[in-house]
């Protein structure tokens, strides 16, 4: 769980992404899709990724944000 100051990872389109996978997450950042503090949180997820089997990128600017998470919500993005 990666708590942060964004809604999550963001499309070209400055849209929230849902999902990723490992190799979607590495050719954005090669794209440049994604940029400036977005690279190291991703990085971060995918080192969690070797221990773990899911990583989420959530705003943690929202009170409610994590129980959101909890109660199963579909909030930020997930990596896996």
């Amino acid at each position: 769980m990666f708590l942060t100051d964004v809604e999550g990872v963001m499309d070209a389109d400055n849209q929230v992404i849902d999902k990723l996978t490992i190799t979607e997450s590495f050719n954005m950042i090669r794209a440049g899709t994604v940029t400036g503090g977005m690279v190291p949180k991703i990085e971060s997820c995918l080192r969690a990724l070797e221990k773990v089997k899911v990583a989420h990128i959530l705003d943690g600017r929202r009170s409610r944000a994590l129980l959101e998470f909890v109660e199963g919500h579909t909030t930020g993005t997930r990596i896996d």
